[in-house]
């Protein structure tokens, strides 16, 4: 469990990092971010039980 909880919380500033880094004046909101990231890895773990 703390794992996953560290694992997130690198996730998350990861993100954050990204979204101010790739539109410079102005920002991306990290949790665009990790939809963005987040989605596709969703999606393939519901192909992948099927």
């Amino acid at each position: 469990m703390p794992i996953s909880a560290l694992v997130g919380a690198l996730l998350l500033l990861v993100a954050d990092t990204i979204g101010r880094i790739i539109v410079q004046p102005s920002e991306i909101f990290a949790g665009i971010v990790v939809a963005v990231i987040g989605a596709p890895y969703f999606l393939y773990l519901l192909a992948k039980t099927k």
